[in-house]
């Protein structure tokens, strides 16, 4: 009886404890999910993410732990990626040379948004212009 009563209450101690993670981790979504909203939002701005997760009332290493955790990548690593696969959007348009689509960005070093395009896209940012102008 002793042990019946025990494992009743250990059972109802794990339930409480699941729970409670349960929810601890849907709140830690629900505010990288923000994260990713301010980051997709603010794309052109040099927003740092000092400035970002105390935004969402974190400190620092924590936002940058949790949004590896949950996204598997590092904010940084979001952010670029994001801006890169809108450069090439903009490049693919036919409206912006590599130049301008760089400074559009923030990127005052042509080079430096070069190398990252290509780091990030797998190719060149100058051939997305040339495959554009070859399909029409």
């Amino acid at each position: 009886r002793c042990n019946g009563a025990l494992l009743q209450m250990l059972a109802e101690l794990i339930e409480r404890k699941y729970l409670s993670l349960r929810t601890q981790k849907a709140s830690q979504s629900n505010t990288i999910f923000k994260a990713h909203s301010i980051i997709d939002h603010n794309m052109c701005c040099d927003l740092s993410i000092e400035e970002l997760a105390k935004s969402l009332n974190l400190s620092t290493s924590r936002f940058r732990h949790l949004f590896k955790l949950l996204v598997g990548e590092s904010p940084i690593q979001y952010k670029n990626r994001v801006l890169m696969e809108y450069a090439r959007e903009l490049l693919f348009s036919g409206d912006f040379n590599v130049s301008s689509a760089a400074f559009y960005l923030g990127y005052e070093n042509i080079y430096y948004f070069s190398r990252l395009f290509k780091s990030i896209i797998g190719i060149p940012p100058s051939k997305i212009m040339k495959e554009e102008h070859e399909e029409e």
